[in-house]
């Protein structure tokens, strides 16, 4: 068997997504290593690969309808929310994807170090100067919840 069939297929969105983590957890131990990259960024990175990847329908349908306050529960990172609410997980990933594609995304410091940088995600509704939601969370929870995010398409696709 090849590498490539013993990988399987980056174009499908799982793969993807396996790949996708596995470059971000890589990041991950390398920053831990004390090595000139940035996590937080390879987080944004990967944020793009898991949200803007076009994903098959049924990917993102599996997860959408999860309740946003019950994944701290399950040991998913807690966003602080201004603007609309945001009640389940598919009104969150819109808003990460209309934001990130946007560029709507600022660092609140430049140091390496995932656990002391947060970032704020805002969307501004099409045409509109005034914001409508942001969404704030720490580098190294944001690290989490793209593990998070990949591992509960994995489980429930996989």
């Amino acid at each position: 068997m090849s590498e490539f069939e013993r990988l399987g297929d980056r174009n499908q969105s799982l793969e993807f997504g396996r790949r996708t983590l596995k470059n971000l957890d890589f990041i991950v131990h390398a920053r831990e290593d004390e090595k000139d990259v940035h996590a937080v960024i390879q987080s944004i990175n990967s944020l793009l690969g898991l949200l803007i990847f076009p994903f098959e329908r049924s990917a993102i349908d599996s997860l959408k309808n999860e309740r946003v306050p019950d994944l701290s529960s399950q040991g998913w990172p807690k966003w602080r929310m201004t603007g609309i609410r945001v009640p389940k997980l598919g009104d969150l990933v819109t808003l990460l994807r209309h934001s990130t594609a946007h560029g709507n995304i600022q660092f609140d410091s430049d140091d390496p170090r995932p656990e002391r940088v947060n970032v704020t995600f805002t969307n501004y509704p099409k045409g509109q100067s005034q914001e409508n939601w942001s969404g704030s969370i720490g580098g190294d929870d944001l690290i989490t919840f793209c593990r998070r995010f990949t591992s509960a398409l994995i489980d429930r696709l996989g």
